[in-house]
Protein backbone atom coordinates (compact mmCIF):
# COMPACT_ATOMS: atom_id res chain seq x y z
CA UNK A 1 0.00 0.00 0.00
CA UNK A 2 1.30 3.45 -0.88
CA UNK A 3 0.85 6.45 1.36
CA UNK A 4 1.90 10.10 1.03
CA UNK A 5 3.93 11.62 3.85
CA UNK A 6 2.72 15.15 3.03
CA UNK A 7 -0.64 14.75 1.24
CA UNK A 8 -1.46 18.45 1.67
CA UNK A 9 1.19 19.24 -0.97
CA UNK A 10 -1.20 17.87 -3.60
CA UNK A 11 -2.98 21.23 -3.25
CA UNK A 12 -0.11 22.65 -5.35
CA UNK A 13 -1.30 20.79 -8.46
CA UNK A 14 -3.67 23.52 -9.77
CA UNK A 15 -1.13 26.38 -9.33
CA UNK A 16 0.04 26.46 -13.01
CA UNK A 17 -3.56 26.57 -14.22
CA UNK A 18 -4.40 29.37 -11.76
CA UNK A 19 -1.35 31.37 -12.83
CA UNK A 20 -2.22 30.95 -16.52
CA UNK A 21 -5.84 31.89 -15.86
CA UNK A 22 -5.38 34.80 -13.41
CA UNK A 23 -2.19 36.51 -14.61
CA UNK A 24 -2.09 38.25 -17.98
CA UNK A 25 0.64 37.17 -20.38
CA UNK A 26 3.81 39.25 -20.44
CA UNK A 27 3.76 41.68 -23.32
CA UNK A 28 6.44 44.09 -24.35
CA UNK A 29 5.52 46.69 -26.86
CA UNK A 30 8.23 47.89 -29.18
CA UNK A 31 8.09 49.52 -32.53
CA UNK A 32 8.55 46.85 -35.13
CA UNK A 33 7.36 45.60 -38.44
CA UNK A 34 5.45 42.38 -38.16
CA UNK A 35 5.39 39.91 -40.98
CA UNK A 36 3.29 36.79 -40.84
CA UNK A 37 5.90 35.01 -42.94
CA UNK A 38 9.05 36.40 -41.20
CA UNK A 39 10.81 33.03 -40.92
CA UNK A 40 10.46 32.42 -44.68
CA UNK A 41 11.84 35.88 -45.48
CA UNK A 42 14.83 35.33 -43.18
CA UNK A 43 15.54 31.93 -44.78
CA UNK A 44 15.29 33.40 -48.28
CA UNK A 45 17.73 36.17 -47.35
CA UNK A 46 20.14 33.65 -45.78
CA UNK A 47 20.08 35.41 -42.44
CA UNK A 48 19.38 34.13 -39.00
CA UNK A 49 16.96 36.22 -36.97
CA UNK A 50 18.11 37.81 -33.69
CA UNK A 51 16.85 36.30 -30.40
CA UNK A 52 13.31 37.42 -29.73
CA UNK A 53 12.59 38.02 -33.41
CA UNK A 54 10.66 34.76 -33.68
CA UNK A 55 7.83 33.77 -31.40
CA UNK A 56 8.54 30.18 -30.32
CA UNK A 57 5.59 27.91 -30.66
CA UNK A 58 4.90 24.91 -28.44
CA UNK A 59 4.24 21.57 -30.00
CA UNK A 60 1.89 18.82 -28.85
CA UNK A 61 4.65 16.90 -27.06
CA UNK A 62 5.52 19.93 -24.91
CA UNK A 63 1.86 20.47 -24.06
CA UNK A 64 1.62 16.87 -22.87
CA UNK A 65 4.96 16.59 -21.07
CA UNK A 66 4.80 19.87 -19.10
CA UNK A 67 1.72 18.89 -17.02
CA UNK A 68 3.06 15.37 -16.51
CA UNK A 69 6.38 16.76 -15.21
CA UNK A 70 4.53 19.15 -12.87
CA UNK A 71 2.36 16.35 -11.45
CA UNK A 72 5.41 14.11 -10.94
CA UNK A 73 7.38 16.91 -9.24
CA UNK A 74 4.51 17.66 -6.83
CA UNK A 75 4.01 13.95 -6.20
CA UNK A 76 7.71 13.57 -5.39
CA UNK A 77 7.50 16.47 -2.92
CA UNK A 78 4.58 14.73 -1.20
CA UNK A 79 6.96 11.78 -0.50
CA UNK A 80 5.11 8.62 -1.48
CA UNK A 81 6.05 5.67 0.72
CA UNK A 82 5.35 1.98 0.46
CA UNK A 83 3.82 0.78 3.73
CA UNK A 84 3.77 -2.94 4.31
CA UNK A 85 1.29 -4.61 6.62
CA UNK A 86 2.73 -5.24 10.09
CA UNK A 87 4.53 -8.51 10.63
CA UNK A 88 3.04 -10.51 13.44
CA UNK A 89 5.23 -12.99 15.27
CA UNK A 90 3.25 -15.54 17.17
CA UNK A 91 5.85 -17.31 19.25
CA UNK A 92 5.61 -18.15 22.91
CA UNK A 93 8.25 -16.04 24.60
CA UNK A 94 9.01 -14.61 27.99
CA UNK A 95 10.72 -11.48 29.21
CA UNK A 96 13.31 -12.45 31.80
CA UNK A 97 15.22 -9.90 33.86
CA UNK A 98 18.33 -11.17 35.60
CA UNK A 99 19.77 -9.34 38.61
CA UNK A 100 23.47 -9.93 39.27
CA UNK A 101 25.12 -8.98 42.57
CA UNK A 102 28.58 -7.45 42.10
CA UNK A 103 29.23 -6.42 45.71
CA UNK A 104 32.47 -7.30 47.55
CA UNK A 105 30.91 -10.40 49.05
CA UNK A 106 30.82 -11.94 45.53
CA UNK A 107 34.66 -12.05 45.53
CA UNK A 108 34.62 -14.71 48.28
CA UNK A 109 36.10 -17.99 47.01
CA UNK A 110 33.72 -20.49 48.61
CA UNK A 111 32.47 -22.30 45.48
CA UNK A 112 34.27 -25.16 43.73
CA UNK A 113 34.52 -25.64 39.96
CA UNK A 114 34.03 -29.16 38.46
CA UNK A 115 37.73 -29.95 38.98
CA UNK A 116 37.52 -29.06 42.69
CA UNK A 117 39.39 -25.75 42.63
CA UNK A 118 37.94 -22.88 44.67
CA UNK A 119 36.37 -20.11 42.61
CA UNK A 120 34.77 -16.75 43.38
CA UNK A 121 31.01 -16.55 43.71
CA UNK A 122 30.78 -14.11 40.81
CA UNK A 123 32.57 -16.59 38.50
CA UNK A 124 30.17 -19.36 39.54
CA UNK A 125 27.16 -17.12 38.94
CA UNK A 126 28.54 -16.09 35.55
CA UNK A 127 28.88 -19.75 34.50
CA UNK A 128 25.33 -20.53 35.66
CA UNK A 129 23.95 -17.44 33.89
CA UNK A 130 25.78 -18.35 30.65
CA UNK A 131 24.26 -21.83 30.71
CA UNK A 132 20.80 -20.47 31.59
CA UNK A 133 20.86 -17.86 28.82
CA UNK A 134 21.92 -20.40 26.18
CA UNK A 135 18.88 -22.55 27.00
CA UNK A 136 16.35 -19.69 26.72
CA UNK A 137 15.90 -19.69 22.92
CA UNK A 138 13.27 -17.16 21.82
CA UNK A 139 13.02 -15.39 25.19
CA UNK A 140 13.99 -11.76 25.68
CA UNK A 141 16.53 -11.37 28.44
CA UNK A 142 17.62 -8.25 30.34
CA UNK A 143 20.37 -7.79 32.89
CA UNK A 144 20.67 -5.54 35.94
CA UNK A 145 23.86 -5.47 37.98
CA UNK A 146 24.01 -4.10 41.48
CA UNK A 147 26.48 -3.53 44.26
CA UNK A 148 25.75 -0.33 46.12
CA UNK A 149 23.08 0.68 43.59
CA UNK A 150 21.36 -1.06 40.67
CA UNK A 151 22.50 -0.35 37.09
CA UNK A 152 20.59 -1.57 34.03
CA UNK A 153 23.32 -3.29 32.03
CA UNK A 154 21.33 -4.81 29.13
CA UNK A 155 17.74 -3.95 28.18
CA UNK A 156 15.39 -6.73 27.09
CA UNK A 157 16.93 -8.25 23.98
CA UNK A 158 17.02 -11.39 21.88
CA UNK A 159 20.80 -11.04 21.58
CA UNK A 160 21.67 -13.69 24.16
CA UNK A 161 25.42 -13.40 23.58
CA UNK A 162 25.21 -9.87 24.98
CA UNK A 163 23.62 -11.05 28.25
CA UNK A 164 25.75 -14.14 28.77
CA UNK A 165 29.12 -12.41 28.93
Amino acid sequence: MYQLEYPWLMLLLPIPVLIWWLLPPYREETASVRLAFFAEVADAAGMTPAPGALVPRTNVLQKILAPICWVLAVLALARPQFVEPPIEKILPARDLLLALDLSQSMDTRDFRDPSGKPMARVEAVRAVVDDFVQRRVGDRIGLIVFGDAPYPQVPFTLDHALCGR
